[in-house]
């Protein structure tokens, strides 16, 4: 757990100290509907692939690809959306140790990423976290998810050059995983992580949401953070967590979005 909390906060001041980034992020704000500032992607880490729109942004607001999304909250603060893209064919399989059930959950305002996020946003953090492993513990949601992973996964898997043989194999591996999925793995065996500015790809915050085949910390990913560690750094909820100061967050910090949405209220008093 020391290198997620390290991670956290190595990523996060290195982001409050980056100007460029910090003027980016006042642009990327600014724009309507969540679009992503093109001048954003050079500050994105190489590893990240390619940084696109963020298309999350545009599916929690109903946009597009409401196909597979599996949950809406009441207040409409927040989606469940079972992911996409496929992991069955990825090659670096060590990463995701072969995890077929893959959800995000995303809120509906605008946010850019872990690494903006204070004391206030863990409140809904968290509270994506309660609901999403409260889903996951009943047998409706979790056929509803192997279903639309399911038709991802055939999905990718036409779109793949595969001989019969390959397909076979890998059709009877989705076969066995959500078998079991279904029958055997609730909220015990989730993992919520994020992935923080520079290594993400998409410009708004979302909490991955995996069924891991071993114990939930076994699924590691050397470029995300778990929920965990926001708790304990940004919060600060365990206070022993390191005598070392280096280690720790500024947990009084405001983040660049309620700066923003500060500001932005401001002005509209002010123009009342």
């Amino acid at each position: 757990m020391q290198y997620y909390n390290r991670l956290l906060v190595k990523r996060r001041r290195e982001f409050r100290d980056d100007a460029a980034a910090q003027a980016e992020l006042e642009k990327w704000y600014a724009l309507p509907d969540g679009k992503a500032a093109e001048e954003f992607r050079h500050l994105v880490d190489y590893r990240a692939k390619t940084f696109g729109a963020p298309v999350l942004y545009e599916v929690a607001n109903r946009r597009c690809l409401q196909d597979y999304v599996v949950y809406r909250d009441p207040r409409n603060r927040f989606v469940v959306q079972v992911n996409t893209k496929s992991s069955l064919l990825e090659r670096d399989q060590s990463k995701y140790f072969e995890c077929l059930i893959r959800t995000l959950v995303i809120p509906t305002e605008k946010f850019y990423d872990i690494v903006d996020a204070d004391k206030e946003d863990c409140n809904l953090l968290n509270e994506m976290a309660q609901t999403i492993r409260s889903l996951f513990d009943q047998l409706s949601f979790r056929i509803k998810v192997a279903r639309l992973t399911e038709r991802a996964t055939f999905n990718a898997i036409a779109g793949q050059d595969m001989d019969e043989e390959e397909e076979l194999a890998a059709l009877e591996k989705l076969d066995h995983t959500m078998t079991n999925f279904i029958r055997f793995y609730d909220s015990e065996y989730l993992f919520l992580y994020f992935h923080p500015h520079p290594t993400h790809t998409v410009g708004q915050l979302h909490m991955h949401a995996v069924i891991t085949d071993t114990p939930a910390l076994d699924c590691y990913d050397s470029v995300a953070v778990s929920l965990a560690a926001v708790n304990r750094i940004i919060l600060d909820t365990e206070k022993d967590l390191d005598s070392d100061d280096s280690e720790r967050d500024a947990t009084d910090w405001m983040s660049y979005r309620h700066r923003s949405l500060a500001s932005s209220a401001a002005s509209v008093e002010s123009s009342d």
